[in-house]
């Protein structure tokens, strides 16, 4: 083969490789740059784990009944020990079918207390409302319900 030849060979093979180097360098920065929103999943864990947990919200009676709410409860206290969290607020609000309010709780700080009904407009906080149909327990009676949970979430804070 001659020099020239050779030149050109070897000008191709280097050209490619690069191209190959710069397209891994680009995806792997895409990727690791990359935000992973897991805002609506976290609010979505914590509310399936307070209506499956007796030490929640789960009514027992000899065991626990998933998805059956006891009203008794539903409070500050009972909550705050269930989950308690410095940069994580959230309110529960506890509706029949008809949307009409039987019961509200506030896990949140003062300032996020402040801040939880205009918290769209805050830059720094995260906003996500879920909402999970529920049995409501209550003395005797068993009624369908919804259990709304509006989570509050500092981003700035870790």
């Amino acid at each position: 083969m001659k020099k020239a030849q050779l030149d050109i060979v070897w000008f191709w093979r280097i050209t490619i490789t690069f191209m190959i180097v710069l397209f891994i360098y680009f995806i792997s920065i895409d990727y690791l740059n990359a935000k992973i929103n897991t805002g609506d999943l976290e609010e979505q864990i914590l509310l399936n784990n307070m209506v499956s947990s007796e030490d929640c919200l789960a009514y027992s009676r000899e065991r626990s009944y998933p998805g059956i709410i006891d009203i008794q409860k539903l409070n500050e206290e009972r909550l705050r020990k269930c989950y308690d969290k410095s940069n994580f607020g959230f309110r529960l609000i506890l509706t029949d079918l008809d949307n009409s309010q039987i019961s509200k709780v506030n896990i949140l700080s003062e300032e996020q207390s402040n801040l939880i009904d205009v918290c769209q407009s805050v830059k720094s906080y995260t906003c996500n409302k879920v909402k999970l149909y529920v049995l409501i327990k209550d003395s005797n009676k068993e009624y369908p319900g919804i259990l709304i949970l509006e989570g509050f979430k500092n981003d700035n804070r870790i």
